[in-house]
């Protein structure tokens, strides 16, 4: 990872910013806010798979 990546501040999804991406600009207040949880929810779900992916190579790499 590169020193301007470990810069990255990571700042929560809002209702007005995700209204500010085409398509979602008319999206009420009840439906922004289950985009946004879906939105949270894959992301965690993508971080875990990728970090299992890591941490298989890594033991893979430490067995070789």
């Amino acid at each position: 990872m590169s020193a301007e990546n470990k810069n990255i501040q990571a700042e929560d999804l809002t209702i007005e910013k995700l209204r500010t991406f085409e398509g979602f600009e008319t999206v009420s207040e009840a439906e922004a806010e289950n985009i946004i949880r879906t939105i949270k929810q894959f992301t965690i779900i993508a971080y875990d798979c990728f970090q299992k992916k890591i941490q298989t190579e890594l033991i893979n790499k430490e067995a070789a």
